[in-house]
């Protein structure tokens, strides 16, 4: 054998005898994986595998991850567990970058312990003063808190021409989360909560949330494609929301220097947003209230903050499809938007409600109220004022 051969051979058998020797933790509790990750190490978690949590787990350092091994996608996927009241999250990431949740199911268990409010936690955390983080290939279900999987912002600023600091560079992708919250007892909560700039949220599947399934909190630069959005069994305020954020910064329109919460480079495209009502289909007139809606004023008349517009999205080739919507899109409080290329088959209830900014609500498939939105929009759009009172 050349020699150039026997090196090559003697690294790669090496290499594997170091990946065969690394032996995953078996079943165990939240002390098991946080010890392991308190050493520097990865997490590798047995198949079928479940860990109690009675504490949160933390990762400690950049790039570690936390994954089932040989990467299963099914019921093999290790479960973590919330076993406590005392906790609401399963797993934080936040301030680490690079760190990775792979591969794992995440229970929140809010059937046995109940819902937080208010104080509210996400079930997974992540983002903060964070870059390159990754959740993929989970499952994740039942928070006690106010969202199962959020990735925070942090602390951003503006320098004049761009945003900097917080979180940036996430990337969400391939996560089935379901049962988010309970609408029956005014327990609110979101699939995936999102306000890390220019990240990318793709192909994932948000099943009965109850507040927003996917809720994009500005996240400047962030492209958000390609995700279902499902509502079968429990009653939702709306699909995927554009309607506030903490991005605020001023810009001139219509001459005038206004306060706007910012969107810019941020693209809300090919998702598909399902409103069904497969059993009794009266006693749930609307499974999702607001397919996709653009805008605080959708939800108040004076929206917190006192930042009326959000600026500078773009939804595209999004298609709406189900037998129970309340409306389908609605634009209220916009500036520099592009809503354009959207589609629906869906039906929508025509309940004709008063809205309490005045104005009477047209729920219909597509609805913009001119006085305060500003952009360029399909012809479908037709006008209305679409105020509903938000819950909190």
């Amino acid at each position: 054998m050349h020699l150039h051969k026997l090196i090559v051979s003697t690294v790669v058998a090496l290499s594997f005898t170091a990946v065969a020797g690394a032996a995953c933790l078996p079943s165990g509790t939240s002390a098991t994986i946080q010890n392991k990750l308190n050493t520097g190490a990865d997490a590798i978690l047995c198949p079928s595998a479940t860990f109690t949590l009675t504490a949160t787990v933390n990762f400690v350092t950049a790039n570690q991850q936390i994954y089932t091994e040989g990467l299963p996608t099914g019921a093999t996927r290790a479960k973590l567990r919330i076993a406590s009241s005392a906790i609401q999250t399963a797993v934080s990431g936040m301030n680490k970058s690079g760190v990775k949740l792979r591969h794992v199911i995440v229970d929140g268990a809010r059937p046995t312990y109940g819902y937080v409010r208010p104080n509210a936690l996400a079930l997974v955390s992540m983002g903060g003063e964070a870059s390159g983080q990754v959740v993929e290939y989970c499952e994740i279900y039942e928070p006690r808190g106010w969202t199962a999987l959020e990735i925070y912002h942090g602390a951003f600023s503006w320098n004049g021409s761009q945003w900097t600091g917080g979180c940036s560079g996430a990337t969400v992708q391939h996560n089935y989360i379901h049962h988010a919250g309970d609408v029956t007892i005014q327990k609110w909560a979101d699939g995936i909560s999102h306000s890390c700039r220019a990240s990318t949220v793709r192909n994932n599947t948000v099943l009965d949330a109850t507040d927003g399934g996917i809720v994009v909190f500005g996240a400047p630069g962030s492209i958000v494609e390609y995700n279902t959005v499902e509502n079968v069994d429990r009653e939702a305020l709306g699909g995927i929301l554009m309607v506030d954020t903490q991005f605020r910064r001023t810009v001139t329109i219509g001459g005038i220097p206004t306060t706007i919460g910012d969107y810019t480079g941020t693209i809300v495209r090919n998702n598909t947003v399902i409103a069904n009502v497969l059993v009794c289909p009266f006693c749930f007139p609307r499974m999702i209230k607001v397919g996709i809606g653009m805008g605080p004023r959708i939800w108040w008349c004076a929206p917190p903050g006192g930042v009326n517009t959000v600026y500078g999205g773009q939804v595209l080739n999004n298609t709406l499809h189900g037998n129970a919507f309340g409306v389908g899109m609605a634009i209220d409080g916009v500036a520099n938007w592009t809503a354009t290329g959207n589609f629906t088959d869906g039906s929508f209830y025509n309940l004709l409600v008063t809205s309490t900014c005045g104005g009477q609500n047209a729920e219909k498939a597509f609805v913009k109220h001119s006085t305060h939105s500003q952009g360029t929009f399909q012809p479908e759009f037709v006008e209305g004022q679409e105020h509903h009172a938000h819950p909190y």
